[in-house]
């Protein structure tokens, strides 16, 4: 991964933690130029000594939630600004091809982060009732939720060269979950 992104540009939003820092530190290790922005001014600085120390491709941080699973009752808005954001992905996508910018979204499913910190907790096991193999929700991942780094792997992916020909797409990466669930 180590300078493959020499000369390529990001903006990090969500930079403070979790998803949006793993994949900015991921980038910067590629050799991208990393510009990051998070809630308060403190994650940002932390952020950006840790990348420091250690065309284009625009990737929108989605979810699986408003795009692929409807079953989080209570999940409203939060689902709405997902749908939002992969749309907003596609129209960029159209928009910013004559400057060779790739816009694409990663939708996430379960990633095990911060995020419990920041939402407000809901009893989901009374509120939806999914569909399960035998075995759990999640059936590549021994019923696992995925880590950060995984989705900053994919994107990196996004990022590079290796995937010039991919524009306008969301991609989800949750190790099958949402084929049961959505």
């Amino acid at each position: 991964m180590k300078g493959t992104l020499s000369g390529r540009v990001a903006l990090v939003t969500g930079a403070g933690s979790g998803i949006g820092k793993a994949s900015a530190k991921a980038l910067a290790y590629a050799g991208a130029s990393v510009a990051v922005i998070s809630r308060t001014r403190e994650e940002v600085e932390i952020t950006s000594m840790e990348i420091c120390s250690g065309g284009g491709s625009i990737i929108v941080t989605a979810s699986v939630n408003g795009n692929r699973i409807f079953s989080n009752t209570g999940a409203t808005a939060y689902s709405c600004s997902k749908a939002g954001q992969v749309a907003m992905t596609k129209m960029l996508a159209v928009e910013l091809a004559k400057y060779r910018i790739r816009v694409n979204a990663i939708c996430p499913g379960a990633i095990g982060t911060l995020i419990d910190d920041n939402t407000e907790q809901r009893n989901l096991v009374t509120e939806s009732i999914s569909v399960e193999y035998p075995e759990g929700p999640i059936p590549l991942t021994g019923n696992t939720p995925g880590a950060a780094g995984q989705v900053a792997e994919l994107a990196w992916f996004l990022a590079s060269d290796a995937s010039n020909h991919i524009t306008g797409t969301k991609i989800y990466i949750d190790g099958g979950q949402s084929l049961l669930q959505g």
